[in-house]
């Protein structure tokens, strides 16, 4: 029998899913924590990124509604990079905020990149 507590649960757990697929992601495989000011599904590295690597656009936009995103340091017990990317804008003159590496106390917080109009 399902309680309204195990719906809510499974439900919550289907939209974090969702949203954690929506293109581009950029959500980091690694340790997920949760707690006062950490976040639910926030990552934490043991140790800082390494230096961003440059990077140059690779090719033209395939369409005038296309940002490029750029590439970025992922974790999942060591360090890997993520090449950048051409995808298309959710809407006119969207703009991404790249991806970023916060340090939160003795780790490294994964803070998504995302859209702003």
């Amino acid at each position: 029998m399902f309680t309204r507590k195990s719906i809510v649960l499974a439900a919550t757990a289907a939209i974090l899913a969702l949203v954690l697929s929506t293109e581009p992601s950029q959500a980091q495989p690694g340790v997920y924590v949760g707690g006062p000011g950490v976040g639910v599904g926030v990552v934490i590295a043991p140790q800082a990124p390494p230096p961003p690597r440059p990077e140059v656009m690779v090719g033209v936009a395939p369409g005038p509604a296309y940002v490029w995103v750029p590439g970025y340091w992922s974790w999942n017990g060591a360090w890997a990079w993520m090449p950048g990317r051409w995808t298309a804008a959710p809407r006119p003159h969207a703009v991404w905020v790249p991806g970023h590496w916060r340090q939160r106390g003795p780790g490294w917080a994964w803070i998504p990149g995302h859209w702003r109009r």
